[in-house]
């Protein structure tokens, strides 16, 4: 099983090994933890319950928006991929 890489953003652009291990996580896995971004953490405890919140919608409430825009809004699990729940929104203001 593949470990997920840390990649501290403070080091990024002056360090090559840094930025090197940024390509690598991106091109091999295609997402990685980032730190050292600067986000307040109460910004980010903010942003979690909101996701939290729309997900916790009712499941009519998300299906009304799927396919916005072909590929956005709510995408529910399948039985193809049980893990993956998505949720995009193009008008927040329409909640």
């Amino acid at each position: 099983m593949a470990e997920i890489p840390v990649i501290d953003l403070r080091q990024a652009g002056s360090a090559p090994e840094e930025s090197a291990q940024l390509q690598a996580a991106c091109e091999r896995l295609g997402c990685f933890r980032m730190t050292g971004h600067g986000v307040p953490a109460g910004l980010l405890g903010e942003m979690k319950d909101a996701v939290h919140a729309l997900f916790d919608l009712p499941d009519d409430a998300m299906r009304r928006n799927a396919d916005v825009i072909a590929g956005s809004g709510y995408v529910a699990p399948s039985p193809a991929n049980p893990l993956y729940e998505a949720f995009g929104l193009l008008d927040v203001d329409a909640f």
